[in-house]
């Protein structure tokens, strides 16, 4: 809620569909994707397709994003953790 209420920028995700699905706020277009959907990664894999050197509208909406909520965290493996690195250019 303070995400609309400030007019921030916020993006939700979830590792499963199902999980994804239950996220969303009535009443508003706030709703999550799969954390692969989010970042266009390649099946089981954690690389992303997704070119941050162009302007894709993906990409400029990834970095013009201001909060990201991950939910069930723990269902991610070690391997998601590894490549769990901000966007060129963040900090």
């Amino acid at each position: 809620m303070y995400c609309i209420i400030e007019r921030i920028k916020c993006k939700a995700a979830a590792p499963t569909g199902i999980a994804a699905a239950n996220i969303e706020l009535d009443g508003t277009k706030i709703c999550a994707s799969t954390i692969h959907a989010m970042f266009d990664l390649g099946g089981d894999s954690y690389e992303s397709k997704l070119d941050f050197t162009r302007s894709q509208e993906k990409v400029q909406e990834l970095v013009n994003t201001r909060v990201c909520l991950f939910d069930e965290c723990s269902m991610l493996d070690n391997e998601a953790g590894e490549h769990n690195h901000a966007a060129p250019g963040a900090g």
